[in-house]
């Protein structure tokens, strides 16, 4: 679901920062038919590191970023989808000394299969 989503993480921390997702091949669970084959988890229009009162935002457009596709633009604004499992690394995080909190602004969410009962599959909108 679309808004900003917010993780403490504790005082210490220290290495990459890994979001985990669902995913779906876009095109598997499009109602019209597509082409796009991306494996895609959960669109970001921003990542923010609040520490003692001071935010550091995350370029998405860093190459240092793992497990993101291309960005793109939707309603103007600049977003990327994860792959189900993105990494913020290390080097773009400053020293945690202290808690502090990830804030991730989600602008989309995708549909995925999900077994339920045995072999069955529902479409599951996240």
């Amino acid at each position: 679901t679309k808004g900003v989503y917010r993780f403490e993480l504790p005082a210490g921390v220290s290495g990459e920062i890994r979001i985990l997702s669902n995913t779906a091949v876009a095109r598997e669970t499009a109602l019209i038919n597509r082409t796009d084959t991306r494996i895609i988890g959960v669109g970001l229009a921003a990542m923010t590191l609040a520490i003692n009162g001071q935010r550091y935002d995350i370029n998405l457009n860093d190459a240092s970023l793992t497990g993101f596709n291309d960005v793109q633009e939707i309603d103007g604004v600049a977003m990327r989808w994860t792959t189900g499992a993105a990494v913020i690394p290390a080097c773009l995080i400053p020293s945690l000394s202290s808690a502090a909190v990830l804030e991730l602004d989600v602008l989309r969410t995708h549909m995925y299969w999900q077994a339920i009962e045995g072999r069955q599959l529902a479409l599951r909108v996240a």
